[in-house]
């Protein structure tokens, strides 16, 4: 016990101390009187006493030295060994220094291509290729549906006239009357070409009909 302690320079008030918390908390436990005050001997005898002899705590351990007070207003040991312990010294303060050191390295994007070794130091070795494309950052947020073919909703509505397809097959003929009434020339003087464009006018709304 004492290479546990033996920086803490415990005085004899500090160790009563102790033994009386051990008897309190034993006695709250419900240990008997008589128990409490065997424990609290036991204590005293095995840690109580200035540069007491090495003892073996527990039997199976090698002796060693087992004084916790170890101040000056301590007892004295009857068997005092002094030579087995250190002169006390008072708590004192513990400070540290931490040192650390860190080395920078340039990031870079891209795609590495080649073998990466570790070391104590890791290297790394390859070739750089640039990226393909340009870099994107942010958040996407949706979802996304592909359908296989482009999908036509509304109503069909009928043409607004009947729709004929094919060969038109069929004659056309147009008669012209002696002198209309409003004519005021002879009936012999109409041209072939105005009789033409007379009968493509009939043949065209023979085919609408």
């Amino acid at each position: 016990m004492y290479e546990v302690h033996k920086y803490m320079n415990i005085d004899e008030n500090e160790f009563k101390y102790f033994i009386t918390q051990v008897g309190l908390s034993a006695a709250s436990f419900g240990v008997a009187t008589a128990d409490v005050n065997a424990l609290g001997m036991a204590l005293n005898n095995a840690f109580g006493y200035k540069c007491s002899a090495p003892a073996s705590i527990p039997a199976s351990a090698a002796p060693a030295p087992q004084a916790i007070c170890i101040a000056d207003d301590c007892p004295l040991a009857p068997n005092a060994t002094c030579s087995d312990y250190a002169p006390a010294m008072e708590p004192a303060t513990a400070t540290m220094t931490s040192t650390m050191t860190a080395t920078m390295a340039p990031v870079m994007n891209g795609t590495m291509y080649g073998n990466m070794t570790s070391t104590p130091c890791p290297t790394m070795s390859g070739t750089m290729a640039p990226y393909p494309g340009p870099i994107m950052n942010g958040t996407m947020s949706g979802s996304m549906m592909s359908a296989p073919a482009p999908v036509m909703t509304g109503t069909m509505a009928p043409p607004p006239a009947p729709i004929v397809t094919g060969t038109m097959v069929g004659n056309a003929s147009m008669t012209a009357s002696s002198t209309p009434a409003s004519y005021t020339g002879a009936a012999g003087s109409v041209t072939p070409a105005i009789f033409a464009v007379g009968a493509i006018a009939a043949g065209v709304f023979a085919a609408v009909l």
